[in-house]
């Protein structure tokens, strides 16, 4: 996952730079890319508990978004994103299985709810709410889990892309749903 994320990350980089070289939009995605790729770069800090500086930047990235756009149903995501991710955390002892399928189920949440533009960043922001959740109940899971890790970002971005597929579906059932409505028939034969 993580090589397939750097490579859609640098494929979205180069469609904003060109974009931007083009109609001279788009300057905040292209330097929210850039900012995004250069913290991926730098290690983790060091100390007691151990963070991404590209996770912290991605989860507070994701509460501006929620503040902008002032959306409760981004909110209660990124709350419900934030459960899993700690009560997987809590039981990953286990089986290592948990949270892989946990991740995978906060991210299609979080791909299904919110647009593709904050989906990854409400992601980040669920996990990385979790993640500190768990650290306040139980300062030694740091120890046995790796939290606020760099594959918060990784995850988040294939979210990202999985919101574009899913809304890619939803805007085509929808509009089935719409020539339905409008009584024409949904495959015109030829």
């Amino acid at each position: 996952m993580e090589y397939a994320a750097v490579f859609i990350l640098f494929a979205a980089i180069t469609a904003s730079a060109i974009r931007l070289a083009a109609t001279g939009k788009g300057f905040m995605s292209a330097s929210f890319l850039v900012v995004l790729t250069v913290l991926l770069c730098l290690e983790p800090t060091e100390g007691a508990v151990r963070y991404a500086p590209s996770a912290l930047f991605l989860a507070l990235s994701g509460a501006a978004y929620i503040g902008r756009r002032k959306n409760p149903r981004q909110l209660l995501c990124a709350l419900v994103v934030a459960a899993v991710a700690y009560v997987s955390t809590d039981s990953a002892w286990q089986s290592d299985n948990v949270k892989s399928f946990a991740v995978i189920c906060q991210i299609a949440l979080a791909a299904c709810v919110c647009e593709p533009r904050g989906a990854g960043a409400v992601f980040a922001l669920g996990r990385f709410l979790g993640d500190t959740y768990s650290v306040l109940t139980d300062p030694s899971v740091v120890l046995r889990e790796q939290l606020f890790s760099i594959d918060i970002v990784f995850s988040a971005i294939v979210c990202t892309v999985a919101s574009f597929f899913f809304n890619a579906v939803f805007s085509f059932i929808d509009g089935d749903r719409r020539r339905l409505m409008q009584g024409k028939p949904l495959f015109v034969e030829a």
